[in-house]
């Protein structure tokens, strides 16, 4: 945590004009940092602040200059980064010399403690607003997965600052409410993370060929009659549980009874049930981690504490039970062994549905992690929980959770060109059955990758026969092993780079899915430059009309 210390004046004397509202910003990929800012919000409101909201995709540096009260919440995306409704604004934020002196803040941020840079987001942002003079109301706060209580934490204490410097008339805090009324905000689901629906498991099949170099699965499931209807983009959260086998070779390996009662969250549970579906026994904690250099006397393991990166390297295909076999001499009570462990946290698959189509149905399109650590298998949580363990007629843990930021445009004339390599054309099956069920009238192209075309063309029957049918207007596939130069999507969208820029002249949205690491950063480099040479721009340009279309919700991305 920041230690400066530069606050709010301790004697209650407010730094700020009041007459101003206070301004709650939210940088979201996944809908959590979203959530938490219109929970403060409408807190604040019922406390009589005069408050608003904005997504930070909405604004421009300035805006946040005027604020005289800024709130920031925000997730980290992947290994550091910002989320992508708040590269814009941060970009303009990193590049300004604006004076913030008159403007208070506050940051919450959230993250994941497995990548090394944890909560970068909200760091950033706390670090950058002190810099252009900002004064901070109270210290930042960094929230893991099991974020609510801290983040409880966190509300509770801005809300205090907010309460006592910036209270008006209740009546005359509902001064920009409306914004709170909106068609995202309305349309919330009826299960959450602590009160899940159970599916049932339909369908389960292989979607790549069996002598395929890996495996990926096609899942439909059954939802409750009484869920909300969800939109296309929108995602399936599953709530997994973990191997048995790894389960029984920690209960065994430490000679733990399953039965034993220990306290977790102030509750008595069996370890065996905690082990099971609500500790995360894959991603070893820092905690866990911490405990074991101190334990074992490990130098090595205490000097990649103090060096993310590296740390991050050392533990690639190493669970729990790595540390525990490791270290055969290492003894843990149960009760300090659940202690140390982070919470199991659900997993996030995009829809490959519509509901206009599949009543009641939400399929998912899900590669199986799979891999060996010595002569031991090893497979992803959510991707081995559902290939290994769940069977037809199985009931499933899940809720599901809306993606504003990743929807088709109301209008049904306009063109679309889908980027789907891999399971990201998850979506975009969404999106074509979504289309034809509406009768849409408007282009439809999608870019489709994998290794090999005989093995890994996946939904390829149906693609062909939308293709067949004008459905799909155009189909362009990289199957990147077929031949001996790797072929990609990046590859295929420059051998099209004059239709593709005519499409974006013509109003196209553009949608992006799968792989954020390496595929969503060459897709985007290929976007700028294709619209630099169609367009003749320079590249600061060519970023620009890029920004644009982000700006007008015309270039939208779903990645992990």
């Amino acid at each position: 945590m920041n230690q400066s210390t530069t606050q709010i004046n301790q004697s209650g004397a407010s730094l700020i004009d009041v007459e101003h509202p206070v301004h709650i910003v939210y940088g979201t990929q996944t809908g959590t940092a979203e959530n938490i800012a219109y929970e403060l919000t409408e807190a604040s409101r019922a406390q009589g602040v005069a408050i608003r909201i904005s997504d930070m995709e909405d604004l421009r540096v300035e805006d946040l200059q005027q604020s005289q009260c800024l709130i920031i919440v925000t997730s980290t995306y992947g290994d550091g980064d910002m989320p992508d409704n708040a590269v814009m604004l941060w970009n303009e934020l990193t590049a300004s010399s604006l004076d913030f002196s008159s403007t208070a803040f506050a940051v919450l941020g959230l993250g994941d403690s497995s990548f090394p840079n944890f909560c970068a987001a909200g760091r950033n942002w706390d670090h950058q607003l002190e810099k252009l003079g900002a004064q901070r109301l109270i210290e930042r706060v960094d929230c893991d997965n099991d974020y609510e209580e801290s983040a409880d934490a966190w509300q509770a204490s801005i809300l205090s600052v907010l309460e006592k410097n910036f209270s008006f008339a209740k009546d005359d805090a509902k001064t920009n409410s409306s914004d709170l009324n909106t068609e995202a905000r309305s349309r919330r689901f009826n299960y959450d993370q602590s009160n899940p629906m159970i599916a049932e498991l339909v369908d389960k099949r292989l979607l790549t060929a069996k002598e395929s170099s890996k495996q990926v699965m096609h899942y439909a499931l059954r939802i409750p009659v009484d869920e909300q209807a969800y939109q296309p983009g929108d995602i399936l959260n599953i709530l997994p549980h973990n191997e048995v086998a790894l389960v029984n070779a920690i209960l065994f390996h430490q000679e733990f009874d399953c039965e034993s009662l220990v306290t977790y969250k102030n509750e008595d549970r069996r370890l065996g049930e905690l082990l099971s579906g609500i500790l995360d026994i894959r991603v070893p904690s820092m905690k866990f981690l911490e405990s074991v250099a101190s334990e074992t006397a490990d130098i090595e393991l205490q000097e990649l504490l103090h060096h993310p990166e590296q740390l991050s390297e050392f533990l690639w295909g190493k669970d729990v039970l790595s540390f525990l076999e490791k270290y055969p001499d290492l003894r843990l009570s149960a009760q300090n062994f659940v202690d140390l462990m982070r919470p199991l946290t659900p997993r996030s698959y995009s829809i490959a549905s519509s509901p206009s189509t599949f009543s009641n149905e939400v399929h998912l399109t899900v590669s199986t992690v799979s891999y060996k650590n010595a002569s031991r298998p090893m497979y992803g949580t959510g991707s081995g929980y559902l290939a290994n363990k769940a069977e037809p007629g199985n009931q499933i843990a899940c809720y599901l959770q809306a993606n504003r930021h990743f929807t088709l445009p109301e209008d049904d004339s306009a063109p679309i060109v889908m980027i789907g390599p891999g399971t990201g054309i998850a979506p975009f099956r969404c999106f074509l059955q979504e289309r034809e069920s509406r009768g849409a009238t408007g282009k439809n192209w999608l870019f489709f990758g994998d290794r090999n075309r005989e093995t890994d063309f996946l939904y390829a029957e149906e693609l062909e026969e939308y293709l067949a049918n004008n459905l799909l207007t155009r189909l362009d596939c990289a199957f990147s092993r077929d031949q001996q130069d790797k072929t990609y999507v990046q590859h295929r969208m420059i051998e099209q780079a004059d239709q593709l820029f005519q499409w974006l002249e013509d109003g196209a949205y553009v949608f992006v899915c799968g792989d954020a690491q390496n595929m969503a950063k060459d897709v985007e480099k290929t976007l700028i430059k294709i619209i630099e040479t169609g367009g003749t721009y320079a590249e600061s340009e060519a970023q620009e009309y890029l920004d644009s279309l982000r700006r007008s919700h015309r270039y939208e991305r779903d990645v992990y």
